[in-house]
């Protein structure tokens, strides 16, 4: 590991010097450095998104949800055109929602909202957020949303419909709740 770090320090093109970074990090069994690493590598290319992406990753993994808020909104402003910042808040909003930090998430998705309104996807992922946050109400007016966006673009998010029957029955509509169920493929 001592080679490869002398080697990534010396390396001038600063692209490379990330990417040697990056594979130091998963080679590194030690939490300390392997965070150091990937510290490392955005040093060095700042702008490049595979460094971000795994710091970004391994943030939320440790729990440091302020500092992966930061690589989010780096990546955001790093993306080239609205569809690409879109497609950044979407996948970044899926992994906050995944280690649970729902208010976080439901800013990305929102912000992914603004990129594309009508985008289901988006609008399923905000309703994940509000659902998990116990905001039962407003997640069932947001997935009954990203249904409707997903039928008129011919693909409906895939549970969906079950986020909703579960949000139905937890407000106590089982009728509702099972006439949705009835529409999963």
């Amino acid at each position: 590991l001592g080679a490869a770090e002398a080697l990534a320090t010396s390396e001038v093109f600063a692209p490379l010097a990330a990417l040697m970074w990056l594979r130091l990090a998963e080679l590194t069994a030690e939490t300390a450095e392997r965070f150091r690493a990937l510290d490392q590598a955005v040093a060095a290319a700042p702008g490049q998104a595979s460094a971000r992406w795994a710091r970004l990753a391994a943030r939320l993994g440790r729990g440091d949800v302020q500092g992966a808020m930061s690589d989010v909104e780096h990546l955001e402003a790093s993306a080239v055109g609205a569809l690409a910042r879109h497609a950044v808040c979407l996948d970044s909003g899926r992994q906050l929602l995944e280690a649970g930090f729902l208010k976080e998430a439901g800013k990305v998705f929102e912000r992914a909202l603004r990129y594309c309104p009508d985008d289901a996807e988006a609008t399923w992922g905000l309703a994940k957020a509000f659902s998990d946050a116990g905001r039962g109400t407003r997640a069932a007016a947001l997935l009954e949303r990203a249904i409707e966006l997903g039928e008129n673009q011919d693909r409906v998010p895939a549970g969906a419909l079950l986020d909703l029957a579960r949000v139905l029955t937890e407000l106590g509509d089982i009728p509702a709740a099972i006439a949705r169920l009835r529409q999963v493929p």
